[in-house]
Order: structure tokens, then C-alpha cells, then sequence
């Protein structure tokens, strides 16, 4: 396994801690969906490694990031986090790869400051559809449902989990299991003092179609299965391109929401694609 140089900025009342491959090469940031952290990208970022300098933050409430108690959880504090990183490290222009909602932040950045994003891979932005009804009641239940899992994970041992994850996860590497079962150890349970139910997560508060519009960078999105978990169907699919219809979409098929963890090759196939005709 390989191990990468450990290392923290501060920035908003923050100590944001990040991972980094390293080397005179373009920089790519990836940045991990909700109770990953950024070793959760490790498969992808050993892919990369050759070619760019890697850098994997974890988000606030996430991994070994230190996030004090009263710091809010909104898609702003996660982009403006992200600006953070960048503009402290000093990287030029980096690409931003980011799954779920890492894959909002990316977008948000790009928008907000196209100055500093050369490109955007997305893995499954989680944006539902703009006309898509609204339910308080499920909204309740999906955060019970969240805060439950993971209180329960805490609690498991290690090879009780890795058990119900492998069950879980059948098409999972064991190199992507390590990481993840480690993320929800360190994710900070703290969180969910700010998520009243599951509509105020930073993602669904995101008005994501203006984000998209105002994305003047060259951005591949990456989507997948809806009957396998995938969050990103035909309807977001029409919305996105008619905010920005130079947006490249393409589908994975036999791959749910976690496109890289299911079919890792076929997602790294599209990503090198994507990249080399930057």
C-alpha cells in the first residue's frame, strides 16, 4: 500500500487535514462524498499518481479534519473550504474530481470561482430533479436512518463490519472497504446538530441549476444506474443539459451510486479519456 505525505491548513476556524501524492505535476483535488474521507479516493488518486500532483482533504466532520462544534455544514462552507485548500497550497488551477457531495462542492468552486478550476470530473452530483416532490416525512426518516447506520457501524467490530460490508458491497475491492469503514469511524457525529432532517444536507440545498449555468470549464459527468442506487436519472440528466449544455454526460451501466468502487476500469477509462484532451 502506498503511503502519502499527511498534512493540515487552517482556514475557517478549521484544520483541514489532506493527503498529497506530490511532484511537479498538474494538480487534482478529489473530493469525497458524504462520511467518506479523502483515502476513500485512494484507487483512483494510485491511478493518477504518475501524471498529477493528487491532493485528498477531508471535508469538515470528516476524517481527521478538526472541525470545531458549533461550525456550520452548508454547500458554501464546503466550497469555500475547498478555495481554502487551493489558494493555500498555492495550485494552479487544479482539476476538481469530486463523488456525491464532493461532487456538488467541485461544482459550486467552479462556479463561484472559475478562476481557479481548470476542469470538472463529477461522480454522481447528488442532484435530484427541480420539480421533484417535496416530503417532509421521508426527508425525517432518511436522517434517522443515516444517524442510525452509522451509531450502528461505531459500534460493530471490526470484522463484524467488514462482514456486513462485503455482503453490502459485493462488487467493492477490499482496497475501497479499508478506507470506507475507516471514514465512518472518524466521521464526526457532531454533524447532525445541523441537519434538522435530510433537506438541509448541503447537496439538497444547493441551487444546483444556476450552479450548473454559471460552470464555464470543460466538465464530464459521470452517472450510472438508477435501478442500482444511482441518484442522477433522465430527468436531472435534461435539466443539466439545458442549463449547460456543454456539460459531457456519460453512463455506466451495472454500476449504482458508487460508480469507481463497482466498475473502477470503466470509470477510470472515461475519467483518462476526459483528461487527456484538456
Amino acid at each position: 500500500m502506498v503511503h502519502w505525505p499527511s498534512a493540515y491548513i487552517e482556514a475557517h476556524g478549521l484544520t483541514i487535514h489532506y493527503l498529497r501524492t506530490g511532484g511537479d505535476k498538474p494538480p487534482i483535488i478529489l473530493l469525497h462524498g458524504f462520511y467518506d474521507n479523502g483515502l476513500c479516493w485512494r484507487r483512483v488518486a494510485e491511478a493518477l499518481a504518475t501524471s498529477y500532483d493528487v491532493i485528498l482533504p477531508d471535508a469538515r466532520f470528516h476524517g481527521l479534519t478538526h472541525t470545531p462544534d458549533e461550525a456550520t455544514f452548508t454547500y458554501s462552507d464546503l466550497a469555500n473550504d475547498t478555495i481554502a485548500l487551493i489558494e493555500e497550497l498555492k495550485l494552479n488551477q487544479p482539476i476538481l474530481m469530486g463523488h456525491s457531495m464532493g461532487a456538488n462542492t467541485a461544482a459550486v468552486v467552479a462556479a463561484e470561482r472559475p478562476d481557479l478550476v481548470r476542469a470538472l470530473v463529477l461522480e454522481e452530483p447528488a442532484w435530484s430533479p427541480t420539480n421533484a416532490e417535496k416530503d417532509p416525512e421521508r426527508d425525517k426518516m432518511e436522517l434517522q436512518y443515516l444517524q442510525a447506520f452509522l451509531t450502528n457501524q461505531k459500534e460493530l467490530s471490526h470484522a463484524e463490519r467488514l462482514d456486513e460490508a462485503e455482503f453490502a458491497q459485493p462488487l467493492w475491492s477490499t482496497d475501497d472497504l479499508g478506507p470506507w469503514m475507516s471514514a465512518q469511524d472518524q466521521f464526526d457525529m457532531a454533524i447532525f446538530a445541523h441537519i434538522p432532517d435530510s433537506s438541509y444536507l448541503p447537496w439538497r440545498q444547493t441551487p444546483w441549476i444556476d450552479i450548473v449555468a454559471r460552470i464555464i470549464c470543460p466538465t464530464l459527468i459521470v452517472t450510472a444506474d438508477q435501478k442500482r442506487g444511482a441518484i442522477v436519472g433522465e430527468a436531472t440528466i435534461s435539466e443539466i443539459l439545458k442549463a449547460n449544455p456543454r456539460c459531457q454526460i456519460i453512463n455506466i451501466e451495472q454500476a449504482g451510486h458508487n460508480i469507481r468502487r463497482e466498475r473502477f476500469d470503466d470509470y477510470m477509462h472515461h475519467a483518462d479519456h476526459f483528461l487527456k484532451e484538456l
